[in-house]
């Protein structure tokens, strides 16, 4: 049972690496956008 599962899990992962990519590329924009509003704010906050 659980080998069953586990090929299925394999082979989405690996049915479209694209989509992976995507997800990481999507990622790590909005982390940095993430990143930069809370430097920026504190930067903002410190030079006040």
């Amino acid at each position: 049972m659980q080998e069953g599962r586990r090929q299925e899990e394999y082979d989405e992962l690996h049915e479209d690496p694209l989509r992976i990519a995507r997800g990481i590329a999507w990622g790590i924009a909005i982390g940095g956008a993430m990143w930069a509003a809370v430097i920026g704010l504190f930067v903002m906050w410190v030079m006040k």
